[in-house]
C-alpha cells in the first residue's frame, strides 16, 4: 500500500530565496517580481512541465484576475485542444486494464 508523503519547504528572504523565483522555476516561465526586476526565464525547461495550475480565490485581485484568469484560461485550453487534435496528447482518455467483473 502506497504511504501518503508531504514535504514542505520554507522560502526564506533571510537565505536569498524568493518566492517568484520559485514559482517561475516550478511553473518553466518568466515572471516579474515585486521590485519590477524580471526573474531567469526558465521557459528552456516547458517541455519538462507536465501540469501547471493556479487557482484564484473569489475575491482575487484584480491584477491576478487579469494574469490568470479567464483569458489565460481560455488560451490555455485552445493550446490544449490544439494539441489533442494534432495527436500530441490525449484528452479526457481513461484506460482500464486488469479489470474483471466480480460475481
Amino acid at each position: 500500500m502506497a504511504v501518503p508523503h508531504l514535504s514542505i519547504t520554507a522560502i526564506s528572504r533571510s537565505t536569498g530565496a524568493n518566492a517568484v523565483d520559485r514559482a517561475a522555476y516550478r511553473h518553466a516561465t518568466k515572471m516579474e517580481r515585486e521590485t519590477g526586476q524580471p526573474t531567469e526565464n526558465f521557459g528552456s525547461k516547458a517541455a519538462e512541465l507536465k501540469h501547471a495550475q493556479i487557482m484564484l480565490p473569489p475575491d482575487a485581485p484584480t491584477w491576478a484576475v487579469q494574469a490568470y484568469g479567464e483569458a489565460a484560461f481560455k488560451a490555455a485550453l485552445e493550446e490544449i485542444l490544439t494539441e489533442a487534435a494534432q495527436g500530441r496528447i490525449v484528452v479526457g482518455a481513461i484506460e482500464y486494464t486488469g479489470l474483471r467483473d466480480v460475481d
